[in-house]
């Protein structure tokens, strides 16, 4: 923490002890020798000691510890400053003085040395977070140094004290302990800077209380090598040793206190058998200082018998036994470190190798499921990869939402790989609670895993915070890693984003087959779904029913009550509709107030059977206006169409349904279906006309096979546009039948100009322009098609009057001939001639758009781009539909 972060008492605290020692070092100058200035000197030195006793005080009752011995190390630091207080007050109050031998102030002194050697307690209780393998190494070299320390000490204190012959035997016994314990302490300071490895708060502070220590022993060590057993009073110099020894004291309770650590609830401490690297300094360092004592020792044992005793030999010999059994400590450190590196590079690999794997599945699987549009197939790709990436026996998949979900919040069980020959193991997995987090069930007692064993790991899918369901992975024999949560959680998120995709890019999809008001399938959606449920009848050699229905009197219902309860009545029947809807069958709005329903598997019987009890139930619920007690009556008509019976096109099924329900509306029953008899003989007059065209362009087809698929093609797209423009039904059977004969023309067209592989001469494309104009013709002398004259007569004239057979521009075409333009040239353009290949369907869309206002009329142009947009959305930008429109 920067300076200026610090609270004003730290700040203080910090100032205080470094100006103290200054000050007390010029107020001993200024005032020296007078009896009350040593009063005033033992008393000032006694502050830092107080100081480190209240802040010890503070750690144990406050402080923050990573055990209860730890607490108990500064309980003995307490006690420690006790004493030397206590002994600095015997100091300061003796009479004259302190005496030889042992006097008051020393017996206040020793349980200092006692007790701070409890730092050597502190260190043992410190140093349990050394890892063991380092201990001796840690021990053997402050052994070193304290041997040194220990050697130094005798030879120059308590030799020169014991050999004066004027010294007391209590004064040689003082002179001996002190030196003595100061060695420990040194041992002791020495364990400590070597052995720490705590956190950075506990080596702070016990690095002060090191120095301290280290501080006092060459204090002590002065005072007694300049007294030589005198006991006098200290010189100044020697003082300050003490004095800075306390104020490093001083501080280290307070650098503890400000470490911020949480405080300690008995934590377990953290211990290892791993050894640690320790730095070139701290490895050299007892090499150097036994080295210089043994030195001082041989220099001044020569210097006074001119020759080295044997006890110098025996411990030079002692000392470098240590030194050996430290290098070979220090080997087998080595060993052990490089053994721990190569186990550890090897836990790296198989991480590395393991995590590369994992990415990949996990890229794999977001590849798979992002691609995938459907949810059915997201959830099979998320079911697959997860199976590979967790290497598990057995998947399986939850949802929340939908039908399949019956209880609010419950997931209900949507797919599973590898369970369901477990029939216990299944049960399990469909009463399976959510869970919010990725948890792990031990499944022990469940199917086949009473006698493997094995686990379940489940994790949410989530999109968003919300949750969308569950997918779990299932282990035989075995428990899931740390590692593996992880990733099954990062799969729930990805399986769950491309899940809510999915599902909005189907809901985009019904949308667009919905219709607004009543939410049935819309009039294109009615075609897509009749055309895929005839291809299936047909595959299965089955029947299918489709009804046709529209409201009676709609319009006179709209115009007396007002459209908003007009609506009400729509989706009224609309919702009867969709509550009769069973299995494959559809309902869909067609238009206005018609409706058509799609009854695969059904017969004739049957389906009459289904529209009279749909119409009695319409009759009897009825409607209710607003304010009104009275119950309107509500009667449909209804015409029923038969596959393949009566038709084996959807364009023909829907011609003879819409024929029926005409019939229908002047009944009394309301109800008109075709018999076998009538499917031959009735309605000759309108079957003929149509009949007798249809082979006219059968003929056409046979001399070229493009005509019948163009003209199939031009009905389809005419459709779209008029849907699009929101024409009328009656206006779009017109069209259908339009578009299916528009090309009738073509019979009186020479063979060898309809199939010519190449360009057409001026003369040959004069002949081929006819064809309009003769299927007019032929569609005039015909009395059930009238409508459909128009269309077919124009539909090759041009908006800018540069079209044939005449030539007339923008609104004089008929609105058939310019609808049957648009859908003719796209046709045109998609379809593969003889003289040309296909033309793309961007390229297509692309000559519409270029064409609008010269050869299209621009609004019809423009509703085909956007219905085109619809079916295709990939293929025309929205953008590009706009300008179009």
């Amino acid at each position: 923490m920067a300076w200026r972060e610090w609270s004003w008492r730290r700040k203080a605290l910090v100032a205080c002890g470094i100006l103290y020692l200054p000050l007390h070092m010029l107020l001993r100058l200024v005032i020296p020798g007078a009896r009350e200035t040593h009063y005033t000197m033992d008393f000032a030195v006694m502050l830092p000691e107080v100081v480190c006793g209240i802040g010890a005080f503070l750690v144990v009752r406050n402080g923050k510890h990573l055990s209860k011995r730890h607490r108990a190390a500064w309980v003995l630091i307490v006690l420690s400053a006790i004493s030397v207080v206590v002994g600095d007050l015997c100091v300061a109050f003796a009479k004259g003085g302190v005496g030889s031998g042992f006097s008051s102030p020393d017996w206040a002194y020793i349980p200092y040395y006692f007790l701070i050697p409890s730092i050597t307690t502190a260190v043992v209780l410190y140093c349990d977070q050394v890892p063991r393998a380092t201990r001796p190494r840690v021990l053997l070299d402050s052994a070193i140094v304290g041997i040194g320390a220990a050697v130094a000490s005798w030879y120059f204190l308590v030799g020169p004290a014991w050999a004066l012959a004027a010294a007391t035997y209590s004064t040689k016994v003082a002179d001996t302990i002190f030196p003595m314990c100061d060695t420990a302490l040194f041992f002791v300071a020495m364990v400590v800077l070597n052995g720490l490895q705590s956190d950075k708060a506990t080596r702070r502070s016990l690095s002060f209380i090191a120095l301290a220590v280290a501080s006092q022993t060459i204090g002590d060590g002065l005072y007694l090598y300049v007294s030589h057993g005198s006991r006098s009073t200290a010189p100044a110099p020697i003082v300050y040793f003490w004095v800075v020894a306390w104020i490093f004291a001083a501080f280290a309770p307070f650098v503890m206190l400000w470490s911020g650590r949480a405080r300690e609830a008995d934590a377990p401490v953290v211990r290892s058998d791993q050894p640690t690297a320790s730095s070139l300094p701290r490895m050299l360092f007892p090499y150097f200082a036994a080295g210089g004592a043994l030195a001082m020792v041989i220099v001044k044992d020569y210097m006074d018998k001119g020759f080295l005793s044997v006890s110098i030999m025996w411990f030079g010999a002692i000392l470098t036994t240590l030194v050996l059994i430290r290098q070979m400590l220090t080997q087998g450190e080595n060993q052990r470190l490089a053994a721990r590196l190569a186990e550890l590079n090897e836990n790296l690999e198989r991480q590395v190798e393991r995590r590369t794997h994992e990415l990949a599945s996990l890229h794999d699987l977001t590849k798979a499921v992002t691609t995938s549009l459907r949810v059915e197939q997201v959830l099979e790709a998320a079911s697959q990869h997860s199976r590979r990436a967790l290497n598990a026996d057995a998947v399986a998949v939850w949802l929340l939402s939908g039908a399949q979900s019956p209880v609010p919040g419950q997931p209900s069980l949507y797919s599973q790989i590898g369970v369901s020959a477990d029939h216990e193991l299944m049960e399990f997995l469909r009463s399976c609670p959510m869970f919010d987090t990725v948890e792990m069930l031990q499944l022990s007692s469940v199917g086949r895993m009473r006698e493997e064993g094995g686990s379940m790991l489940c994790a949410p899918l989530r999109w968003q915070q919300r949750p969308l369901g569950m997918i779990c992975v299932i282990r035989y024999g075995g428990q899931f890693e740390a590692n593996e949560f992880d990733m099954l959680e990062g799969i729930g998120l990805e399986v769950g984003t491309a899940l809510e995709n999915a599902q909005l890019y189907a809901s985009a999809i019904d949308a667009a087959d919905r219709d607004p008001v009543t939410g049935l399938y819309n009039h294109r959606a009615i075609h897509q779904r009749l055309v895929a449920q005839m291809d299936v009848a047909g595959i299965a050699d089955s029947t299918l029913a489709l009804v046709q229905m529209d409201l009676d009197n709609f319009r006179l219902f709209n115009d007396t009550y007002g459209h908003p309860e007009g609506d009400r009545v729509l989706k009224r029947v609309a919702q009867i509709l969709a509550e009769t809807c069973k299995n494959d069958q559809v309902m869909g709005r067609y238009g206005g107030d018609e409706f058509v329903a799609i009854l695969p598997m059904m017969d004739l019987a049957e389906a009459t059977a289904w529209v009279e009890g749909l119409r009695d139930r319409v009759i009897n619920e009825g409607f209710h206006p607003k304010g009104d007690k009275r119950t309107i009556p509500i009667t449909m008509s209804f015409g029923i169409a038969m596959y393949p019976a009566d038709g084996t096109s959807r364009h023909e099924l829907l011609a003879v349904a819409d024929s029926c329900l005409m019939t229908a509306r002047s009944m009394d029953s309301g109800i008109k279906a075709t018999n076998a008899d009538q499917r031959q003989n009735s309605q000759l007059h309108q079957q003929t006309s149509f009949n007798a065209l249809e082979t006219m362009v059968t003929a056409v087809d046979n001399k070229d096979r493009y005509t019948r698929r163009h003209s199939e093609g031009v009905t389809e797209y005419a459709l779209w546009i008029a849907e699009e423009m929101g024409l009328s039904a009656e206006t779009m059977r017109v069209i259908r039948v339009s578009g299916l004969l528009h090309d009738v023309g073509k019979i009186g067209v020479p063979d060898e100009i309809l199939r010519k592989p190449g360009r057409l001469t001026p003369e040959e494309f004069d002949v081929m322009k006819r064809h309009p104009w003769v299927g007019e013709m032929i569609m005039r002398a015909l009395p059930d098609v009238a409508g459909a004259v128009d269309g077919v007569g124009s539909h090759h004239e041009r908006w800018d009057g540069r079209g044939y057979p005449a030539g007339i521009p923008g609104e004089e075409i008929p609105l058939l001939g310019r609808i049957l333009a648009v859908a003719d040239a796209f046709s045109a353009m998609t379809t593969t001639r003889p003289y040309r290949k296909e033309m793309s369907w961007e390229e297509s869309l692309a000559e519409i758009r270029a064409g609008m206002g010269t050869q299209f009329d621009p609004q019809i142009a423009a509703a085909f781009l956007a219905a085109a947009q619809r079916q295709h959305p990939a293929t025309v930008p929205d953008d590009e539909t706009q300008k179009a429109a």
